[in-house]
């Protein structure tokens, strides 16, 4: 299945724009490019024949990655909120990165 490949300069646009970072003109030329090479790279993996290739469910053992789930003293509400820089019902509040203000 071919879909259109995003531009990276415009992509690299939309992840600065969406990340509120002000990148200058040589550092958005850079990224573009190792952009452009990323989406390369999965674009060679999407050539692949993979009919027929069972889906590697866990490469690891499941049995390392896993530990008890257990209650654990934790810190106060207000303790982890009074260092925010703003609060809103009890949660931190930050600005939305899609679709305006908050």
């Amino acid at each position: 299945m071919a879909h259109e490949r995003e531009d990276p300069s415009a992509a690299v646009e939309r992840a600065a724009a969406l990340a509120r970072l002000e990148l200058e003109r040589d550092t958005r030329t850079h990224l573009a490019a190792d952009f452009g090479r990323i989406l390369a790279a999965f674009e060679s993996l999407a050539e692949l024949e993979l009919d027929g290739v069972e889906p590697l469910w866990n490469p690891g053992v499941a049995a390392e990655h896993e530990r008890e789930d257990r209650v654990a003293p934790s810190l106060e509400r207000a303790d982890l909120l009074a260092p925010a820089p703003q609060v809103e019902d009890g949660f931190f509040a930050v600005p939305k990165t899609l679709g305006g203000e908050r």
